[in-house]
């Protein structure tokens, strides 16, 4: 059992500050203490260069992915021996040249510091999970740190449909995945959600197995494809974003809750 709180640091964007409000409600979640970053870039990945000790982290959207790059490489660097970026991108970009890690390349340039990676070749079904797990576990016998990018989730209001994935393994299987890892898992980060849409968020009830479906992001992203959204779905619109942002608020209180428990944290 750990003394104290799991400290779980946060971006400050209005959606991470409205799904925060959430989760420091959860009763699952009272062993977790939540601290905001700097709104400043570049105070922020000083901060997380900082951190010390076990811990979790909520990032922007997407294209802030590489943030997660100095949660890993700060003063507890030579701590991590493996990261395993659950993704619908490899962020393994090799062709650009230097050191300054970008969200398309963190996970090449992580390597280039020296620790192990592992990025599942395939995003579709639960084996590609399994296979992330299984190769993390052979590839190294040391503390590992995990980040996951929610357009690499199922349901996941991310920042563009661009992104979205219709067959990306669901929550549980990256809860499962935390859980077979254990207490080697010393880093956890969440990266990718929208970062404006959910700032009004109102949680709902949603029925069991509910997963958001690419109609619905559809009609939250109606930039992209407006002329593919069904007429019945406009009024609907705060309604599909209430469900949707209750699911990843859900979400997420299944993942600190793994990471916290098998670190020793209990509610």
């Amino acid at each position: 059992m750990q003394k104290g709180r799991l400290r779980v640091f946060y971006t400050p964007t209005d959606t991470n500050c409205a799904v925060v409000r959430k989760l420091k409600k959860s009763p699952r979640l009272v062993m977790c203490e939540f601290l905001p970053l700097d709104e400043k870039y570049h105070r922020r990945t000083r901060q997380l260069g900082e951190i010390e000790g076990r811990a979790a982290l909520i990032l922007g959207d997407g294209f802030h992915h590489h943030e997660s790059f100095y949660f890993t490489h700060g003063v507890e660097e030579d701590r991590i021996k493996l990261k395993i970026n659950v993704d619908a991108h490899s962020d393994y970009d090799g062709t650009k040249r230097g050191n300054t890690p970008g969200f398309s390349d963190h996970m090449f340039v992580t390597e280039k510091r020296g620790v192990k990676v592992v990025f599942p070749d395939c995003f579709d079904t639960q084996e590609c999970v399994v296979q992330g797990v299984k190769q993390g576990i052979e590839k190294s016998d040391g503390e590992i740190a995990l980040t996951v990018d929610l357009d690499g989730v199922a349901g996941m209001l991310i920042a563009t449909m661009e992104w979205f994935q219709e067959r990306n393994p669901k929550p549980a299987e990256i809860v499962r995945m935390m859980r077979t890892l254990g207490n080697r898992l010393y880093r956890f980060d969440i990266c990718g959600l929208n970062e404006e849409l959910l700032k009004e968020l109102r949680l709902v009830k949603i029925e069991l197995g509910y997963v958001p479906s690419k109609t619905e992001m559809e009609l939250l992203l109606y930039d992209y494809a407006p002329e593919r959204i069904p007429e019945y779905w406009r009024g609907r619109r705060t309604e599909t974003l209430n469900r949707v942002g209750t699911y990843a608020t859900d979400s997420i209180v299944d993942m600190l809750e793994a990471f916290a428990q098998v670190n020793g944290y209990e509610a």
